[in-house]
């Protein structure tokens, strides 16, 4: 598992302060888990149980294996997967928060309209490596 060069490699969010934010999260070993808006069947299938996660700039690489990953409705997220998401105080109340503002912002770059019943991908992770570069 050495070749690291044809891994996907990828960043939380769409914006420097909350992409480090939740990189820090992952390095610090808090959070363990993401969720992302489900919109085709190979949301389901990583190109690679390995992927490299990077901060906004890329100076910093974390090496990840996809433990676990599966479809739900928004409305059925767990207090257990919210607690692996690591922000916040962990609840599954400032999860639904937090992610509300986010997944009404990814429906809307979708052309899709967000509410409870709305399909997200569920990931589980675990880091390989904290350091590539």
């Amino acid at each position: 598992m050495e070749d690291y060069k044809n891994l996907e490699k990828w960043h939380f969010h769409n914006n420097e302060k909350d992409c480090n934010y939740l990189f820090d999260l992952v390095l610090k070993g808090i959070k363990t888990a993401t969720s992302y808006l489900y919109l085709k069947e190979s949301d389901l299938k990583p190109k690679s149980f390995y992927s490299i996660l990077t901060n906004w700039d890329n100076s910093k690489e974390i090496l990840l294996k996809t433990t676990k990953i599966y479809k739900t409705k928004f409305k059925n997220v767990t207090e257990l997967h919210a607690q692996k998401e690591g922000e916040g105080d962990k609840t599954l109340a400032y999860y639904k928060k937090v992610h509300t503002d986010f997944f009404k912002n990814e429906c809307k770059n979708h052309n899709l309209f967000f509410n409870k019943n709305t399909e997200i991908v569920c990931e589980e992770f675990k880091i390989l490596k904290k350091s590539l570069n």
